[in-house]
């Protein structure tokens, strides 16, 4: 039988909403089905919602004529979660029905079906037919779900899916009515439409600007003045060029480069505050450093309209941008010290450091020489190039940071960020990955960092055992 085409108003049947015929219905699709019976009503979900669910009416197995599988309700919701509603292209005559299942409980994510298969039983001939046993949806985020209802004859047909950026938004039941006498099948498939997904509804533009339907999403029509994917009205006091800040150690800031393959300026932060990192038209970002040893207490950044992945950071630092230089408190660290070691010198022991506080101040060179050198094996492992980084001063930035915190802090571990730093840094000299080379090598550098920590302390539990044999302890000294 041909598909009906019939446009329906709006009616409540049995407690189900069906709604009118929709304007945005891409294409139907049709999953196998038995051989027996004559399409239903055509029911839709109200305009801008898609199924998100369904139940199903099945008949058990008994000692007379069995159907299994009566009908189909499907549940629908909009994209922000509301408007949620049922919709039934036919009530089916035997059996009962499961409770609902749903892609996903949270009704704000944006999961509905789009894909749907069957469990057929072939024709028994002189035996007892059942057609539709059974049905499965799939999920636009990758989940099945089904009723545990389901009838136990069949085999369990191909999937078959909307197309691309569609999701389920109608169906109409295919059933054989009661013949009163003879074998009966109840259900015996269903044929669903599938609609575009509506991104522009509800609005994701800012200030209700126009949102316009694109095949893989929407894009928002700026005006006046406004920009970005959403087109946010930007703070007039922030400025125009756009950069991204990092911060690594303790506590010491470095910046992406400002031009690709720029240099990259360190800062160190000897007092305890806020201070900005970053502050222009995509991205606000602060850093709060603790009194006790300038330790990083606290970070904090906010993205006012920005469509990147932060993750992969090979394509932010390549873009012209501007780090804001840390206010007072924050001076460039390695400038003038580059090469003369000589201007880090030891600190000054506190009167409230213990003997082995001491001593650590006392080796830091040496403690932190095991960390770089046990880093640089590391990044050879990982096929970095050692010899650009070390022409670059990355590795003495790293190993002067180290100095300066273990000095400061009089504690043998706090260097050990330096082996984790310095992989990190590397991948700045690498090409540009793709997300899952980018993914195998956060993977293998938290490997081999882990494996490069075990053998630095190992190294340093050694210097440290053997060195204490040797230096005398000092007092302390304002």
């Amino acid at each position: 039988m041909s598909p009906i085409n019939t446009v329906f108003v709006v009616f409540l049947v049995n407690g189900a909403l069906i709604s009118a015929q929709r304007d945005d219905v891409a294409q139907w699709i049709y999953p196998d089905k038995a051989p027996w019976g004559r399409l239903k009503k055509t029911v839709y979900c109200q305009p801008d919602a898609y199924a998100v669910g369904f139940k199903q009416r099945v008949e058990q197995p008994s000692a007379g004529d069995d159907t299994a599988l009566n009908a189909l309700e499907l549940t629908c919701k909009k994209r922000d979660g509301t408007g949620l509603h049922n919709i039934r292209s036919d009530s089916g005559a035997w059996g009962t029905w499961s409770d609902y299942v749903y892609c996903a409980n949270d009704w704000t994510n944006d999961d509905f079906l789009y894909g749907v298969f069957f469990r057929i039983e072939s024709n028994q001939l002189a035996g007892d037919d059942t057609a539709v046993n059974d049905a499965r949806f799939i999920c636009l985020q990758g989940s099945i779900i089904g009723a545990p209802n389901g009838g136990p004859w069949g085999d369990w047909k191909p999937i078959t899916r909307c197309p691309e950026y569609t999701v389920i938004c109608g169906f109409r039941l295919i059933f054989e009515d009661d013949s009163q006498a003879a074998d009966d099948t109840g259900a015996n498939g269903a044929e669903f439409a599938c609609c575009r997904l509506n991104r522009c509804s509800p609005n994701p533009c800012s200030d209700n600007t126009p949102c316009v339907q694109t095949p893989g999403g929407y894009q928002c029509n700026c005006t006046n003045g406004k920009q970005g994917t959403h087109c946010v009205s930007f703070s007039s006091t922030a400025p125009d060029t756009v950069g991204v800040c990092i911060l690594w150690g303790d506590p010491h800031l470095k910046g992406f480069h400002r031009y690709t393959n720029g240099p990259r300026i360190q800062y160190l932060c000897t007092e305890s505050g806020t201070f900005s990192l970053l502050n222009n038209k995509l991205i606000n970002a602060t850093i709060t450093i603790a009194d006790q040893h300038w330790f990083t207490s606290a970070t904090s950044v906010t993205f006012y309209d920005i469509d990147i992945d932060i993750g992969y950071s090979y394509e932010i630092d390549q873009s012209t941008g501007l780090c804001i230089r840390p206010s007072k408190g924050c001076e460039y660290e390695p400038g003038s010290r580059r090469r003369k070691r000589s201007l880090v010198p030891p600190i000054p022991h506190s009167r409230s450091w213990t003997v082995e506080q001491q001593q650590i101040n006392d080796m830091a060179e040496q403690i932190c020489q095991a960390y770089i050198d046990e880093g640089t094996l590391a990044a050879w492992n990982m096929g970095l190039p050692v010899d650009t980084m070390e022409q670059k001063y990355v590795i003495e930035d790293i190993q002067l940071a180290c100095i300066f915190d273990t000095r400061t802090t009089g504690i043998k571990n706090i260097g050990s960020n330096s082996i984790r730093v310095l992989l990190s840094e590397g991948k700045y000299f690498l090409p540009p990955k793709n997300d899952s080379e980018y993914t195998a090598y956060v993977e293998q550098t938290a490997q081999i960092a882990e494996e490069a920590l075990v053998e630095a302390a190992a190294h340093i539990d050694l210097i440290v055992q053997t060195l204490t044999t040797t230096i005398p302890t000092t007092t302390g000294t304002k």
